[in-house]
């Protein structure tokens, strides 16, 4: 008790010493090198960077104060190969941990100490973690995606626990994402919803909404009716207040938590393939593959707004009252206002952005051709006096 008690201290220390960092204007430093083999969208926490970077001419992962550009840590190891672009890490008072295909990173937050567990089984992670209790949720697949687990992570034993497990006949197989962590339902046990595909090729798919309770049992409804066209609720839930949502295929569908009856549903009419969705307050920002935004309200599931876009869109970020992205497909920076859906200008220039970026309101990491740029926003990185695309080579 007492070694968590000073190691909490010590937290609120870092945590002080940081948001006095954040006072100073962060001024952009000299880019860094990109990794050729692999990428990720770049992570921060606190005023630590997670960068997909070159490293002594390895390919791995770079810890860095977005601040002074010190290194904090790096990981060059062969997996680094198999992360996916869009993962989803997520963090702890303790780490921020990242998924890989045959385990998981932990990064300690104040001493910056880097650890790998390897999976004890076979099989691989799938890309999205979430955190609560201090555990880190995420699910596994096995037997050929016959078999998913959903298993919580604890780092002081380094073990994997398995909360629940999904399998179908050996004919057919599984997606599932990671679940969501939903208010509580009837006890003081946290609450979960997620999203499952039970598909064969050239056969019917089936998909529903998994709802349970930890140590419960599993309530499932069903997300769409069963197709021969592969349709299904592929991504995990986002969940505002009373509602769980879900993107199946090309229609968003809010059910509600307590009574697991469809709330609304809205056609949008295209996947969203290489985008998140992006909650803020009660608005929900999807870009879609038909090169248009939308602004949807999550209470009703009307449509605020739309706007045009690229194809192969980024992830959305908000940043103040203007949502950023990066079109995919022209590398075009886009802002726009998130009230009224209008596109803002920017400044002109030739530059083609690639779609793995971040921002929010302290700062702005962008990659352009093999080199990672950080400042303190879009305009601050442009403007530099050091900053030159022929540098970016």
């Amino acid at each position: 008790m007492k070694d968590k008690v000073q190691k909490g201290l010590l937290f609120t220390l870092v945590i002080f010493l940081f948001s006095c960092q954040n006072e100073r204007t962060l001024e952009p430093h000299p880019p860094y090198d990109v990794a050729s083999s692999f990428t990720i969208y770049p992570i921060v926490v606190d005023q630590m960077a997670v960068l997909p970077a070159k490293i002594n001419d390895e390919q791995g992962l770079l810890g860095i104060n977005i601040y002074s550009g010190d290194t904090l840590w790096s990981f060059a190891q062969e997996q680094c190969r198999d992360l996916y672009y869009n993962l989803r890490s997520t963090y702890t008072e303790e780490a921020i941990y990242i998924p890989f295909t045959k385990g998981l990173l932990s990064v300690d937050r104040i001493s910056f100490a880097v650890d790998y567990f390897p999976l004890q089984k076979e099989g691989y992670i799938q890309s999205q973690l979430v955190s609560y209790d201090e555990k880190v949720l995420g699910v596994q697949a096995q037997k050929n995606r016959r078999r998913y687990e959903v298993f919580a992570f604890n780092l002081r034993s380094g073990t994997f626990t398995v909360l629940q497990s999904f399998e179908t006949d050996t004919t057919r197989r599984l997606l599932m994402r990671a679940p969501q962590i939903i208010k509580k339902l009837s006890s003081s046990s946290p609450a979960f919803a997620a999203p499952v595909v039970d598909f064969k090729s050239k056969d019917t798919t089936y998909s529903y909404f998994l709802f349970w309770e930890e140590g419960g049992k599993v309530d499932s409804i069903p997300a769409v009716i069963p197709n021969t066209q592969g349709k299904g609720a592929t991504r995990m839930a986002v969940v505002f207040d009373s509602l769980a949502l879900w993107l199946v295929d090309s229609e968003w569908v809010a059910i509600d938590i307590s009574s697991r009856k469809e709330v609304w549903r809205n056609t949008l009419g295209t996947k969203m393939l290489t985008s998140q969705p992006l909650l803020v307050n009660d608005t929900l920002f999807c870009a879609m593959e038909n090169m248009r935004l939308y602004a949807l309200q999550v209470q009703t599931g009307d449509t605020i707004w739309t706007q045009k876009i690229a194809g192969t869109p980024s992830r959305v970020y908000s940043r103040d009252s203007t949502l950023h992205l990066i079109g995919g497909s022209d590398g075009k920076y886009y802002r726009i206002h998130r009230e009224t859906g209008e596109r803002l200008p920017m400044r002109k220039n030739d530059i083609f952005f690639e779609r793995t970026f971040y921002t929010d309101n302290n700062v702005t990491i962008v990659r352009i051709k093999n080199k990672w740029h950080i400042g303190s926003s879009i305009e601050s990185i442009l403007h530099s006096q050091s900053f030159s695309p022929d540098n970016s080579q």
